[in-house]
C-alpha cells in the first residue's frame, strides 16, 4: 500500500474513532441519568396516585360522588337520578336493584365490577335523596348501598354502557296516599289465647286487603309490614309522616284491659277525634263488619291518649273486628272466611272514599 494512502485510512480511521469516543462517552453518561429522571417521574406518578387514592378513601359515599360529578367531562346532573357505568362484562339486564322501604335503603348489584369501582368515578348522580352510600366487593359483584334520605318509589334504564335509578317520593306520583298498618308483629305477639297470637290474624288481613286494593287506580297503598316483623310504635308513625299518608288504616284485635278472658265481645272502630272524615269512615266500616260477621256493635270511639295515631295529622283508624279475649270473637276470627270479609269491608270504604 502506498504511504500516501496509508497515511490517509489511518486518519480517517482515527476521525472516525473520535467521533465514536465524542458520542459514546455522553451516551453513556446520559443512559443512567435518563433511568434515574424515568424513575423518578415514574416513583412521582406513584406517589401523586397514592395521594389521589388516598383522598378517596377519606370521603364519604355521598363526597365520592360529588367528586365524579365535578370531574367527570360533559356530566350534567339529573334531579333525583343515580347514574353508573357498567363494569366491562356487565349488562344493564344483570343489573339488580332491591329496596327496603322501612329502612330507606337501597342495593344496587353489579356483577364483573372490581375492588375499585366506586373509586373510579364510576357513580354520579343527585346526592340530595341520598344520606350516604357505602360499596362492598364480593366473589366479583360490586354492592352500593345507597342510604335515601326519605321514602322512595325507584324506577330503572339502562344503555349499553350506563345504568340508572330515577328516585320519586309517593306524593310525586300519586294524588292520594293511604298507609295500611298491621298491629304487632315480630317480637311482639300482641295478645295470645289458646296458643293464637294476635299479630297473624292482623297480619292475615292486611295481606287479604293489600290483594283487593290493587284494583283501586291513583291511590299509593304502603304497608308498614307484610310479614312477621318487629316494628315500634315510632317506626310506624316516621312512616307514615315520611310517606306523607293522608289516610292511616290500623288492623288490630281488641281485648279487655286485663286480658283476661271474658264475654265482653263485638267489633269496634277507633278514629282520629278532631278528624269528621276518620269519624264517618269508622263508622261505615264498623257497621259493614258488624252487618257481614254478625258481631255485636260495639261502636266507635275517639283514639285513646296512648294511641299511637292519636296526633297524627291526616286522617286516622284502627279496626278491632274482634275481642281475643273472648272465645266466641276469637273462634270466628281465626277462620279465613271471616278475615277476608273484614278485609272486603275496609276495602269498600276506602275504595268508595277515593273513587
Amino acid at each position: 500500500m502506498q504511504p500516501d494512502l496509508r497515511e490517509y485510512l489511518l486518519k480517517k480511521a482515527a476521525i472516525a474513532l473520535l467521533i465514536i469516543m465524542v458520542i459514546t462517552i455522553p451516551v453513556a453518561y446520559l443512559i443512567p441519568v435518563a433511568e434515574n429522571a424515568y424513575y423518578a417521574k415514574k416513583e412521582a406518578i406513584l406517589t401523586q396516585q397514592n395521594r389521589e387514592r388516598e383522598k378517596l378513601l377519606s370521603m364519604s359515599g355521598t363526597e365520592l360522588i360529588e367528586n365524579a360529578n365535578e370531574t367527570t367531562e360533559g356530566y350534567t346532573l339529573k334531579e333525583q337520578t343515580i347514574e353508573f357505568k357498567l363494569p366491562l362484562g356487565c349488562k344493564g339486564e344483570n343489573v339488580k336493584v332491591e329496596e327496603d322501604q322501612k329502612s330507606r335503603q337501597c342495593v344496587v348489584s353489579l356483577p364483573y365490577a372490581d375492588e375499585n369501582y366506586f373509586l373510579d368515578r364510576t357513580v354520579t348522580g343527585d346526592t340530595s335523596v341520598l344520606k350516604d352510600a357505602s360499596y362492598e366487593y364480593v366473589d366479583r359483584v360490586g354492592y352500593l348501598t345507597l342510604s335515601l334520605d326519605r321514602v322512595y318509589e325507584y324506577f330503572t334504564e339502562y344503555s349499553s354502557d350506563t345504568f340508572t335509578i330515577s328516585f320519586k317520593t309517593p306524593k310525586q306520583l300519586y294524588d292520594k296516599i293511604v298507609l295500611v298498618d298491621a298491629g304487632s308483629g315480630g317480637n311482639d305477639t300482641g295478645v295470645n289465647k289458646y296458643n293464637i297470637d294476635e299479630k297473624n290474624i292482623n297480619l292475615d288481613i292486611c295481606l287479604k286487603l293489600k290483594e283487593l286494593l290493587q284494583d283501586v287506580n291513583g291511590v299509593g297503598f304502603y304497608y308498614t309490614r307484610l310479614d312477621d316483623e318487629t316494628i315500634t310504635d315510632e317506626e310506624r308513625y316516621e312512616f307514615a309522616k315520611d310517606i306523607e299518608a293522608d289516610l292511616v288504616v290500623s288492623i288490630q284485635m281488641n281485648h279487655t284491659p286485663s286480658g283476661m278472658m271474658s264475654t265482653i265481645n263485638g267489633t269496634q272502630v277507633a278514629y282520629k277525634e278532631d278528624s269528621e272524615e276518620s269519624k264517618a269512615l269508622a263508622e261505615e266500616i264498623k257497621d259493614s263488619i258488624v252487618a257481614d260477621l254478625f258481631t255485636s256493635d260495639k261502636g266507635v270511639k275517639p283514639f285513646a291518649d296512648d294511641d299511637i295515631w292519636k296526633d297524627y295529622s291526616g286522617m286516622a283508624i284502627i279496626v278491632k273486628p274482634g275481642f281475643m279475649t273472648n272465645t266466641g270473637d276469637l273462634e270466628l276470627l281465626s277462620t279465613d272466611g271471616a278475615r277476608h270479609a273484614v278485609a272486603a269491608d275496609i276495602y269498600k270504604a276506602v275504595a268508595a272514599l277515593y273513587e
